[in-house]
């Protein structure tokens, strides 16, 4: 029974350990990538550009140059008037007759172009992947309630996490140790 309890609490102490350094991974590639690629991971908020670029989900974007954008390419871009708002939509013109290339854009599931053309000094990137639900995910970790529940993962680990066996299991291997019908002598270190 003893060798029971401590096989399903080694089981558990896995997978709850496996979920953690998962969490803990993703969350580290997510801090990490805008510092080794100098592009961005942003969480998408709206629904402009479903179904490819789903609310919920994370977009990693990669620098670009902007004379190299053309109709089609999805680019992120500073809104213009804005306040600093990240957008990410597809380029449905490009007006190359002022002193710098504009851009007209318009989410995929809009049916008119933004009213504002992107000036090419306002694109940061295009979308280099997506991953739906992401976002979703780094938002809850951000929050108070994501720490605390990483904090009370890593305690379930640490007690589900069995010790090193006693003695008494060590000699016995069948894990019959408890068996009250049965007396042993004492064991002896020698």
């Amino acid at each position: 029974m003893r060798s029971a309890v401590r096989y399903l609490r080694l089981v558990l102490a896995w997978v709850l350990g496996l979920v953690l350094l998962g969490t803990t991974a993703t969350a580290l590639g997510v801090a990490v990538y805008p510092q080794v690629t100098g592009g961005q991971a942003l969480a998408v908020l709206s629904g402009s550009m479903e179904p490819g670029i789903p609310v919920g989900g994370m977009v990693f974007t990669q620098p670009v140059d902007p004379d190299e954008v053309a109709v089609g390419q999805v680019i992120t871009f500073v809104r213009p008037g804005g306040a600093g708002e990240l957008v990410t939509h597809r380029v449905v013109g490009v007006d190359t007759t002022g002193l710098e290339p504009a851009f007209t854009t318009r989410g995929d599931a809009n049916d008119v172009a933004d009213l504002e053309p992107v000036p090419a000094s306002a694109v940061v990137g295009t979308p280099r992947w997506v991953v739906p639900e992401l976002g979703r995910q780094a938002a809850v970790l951000h929050s108070p309630k994501g720490l605390g529940a990483l904090v009370l993962l890593v305690c379930a680990v640490v007690a589900l996490a069995p010790g090193r066996p006693s003695l008494q299991e060590s000699a016995d291997p069948a894990g019959d140790a408890e068996r009250p019908d049965e007396v042993r002598p004492p064991l002896r270190l020698v």
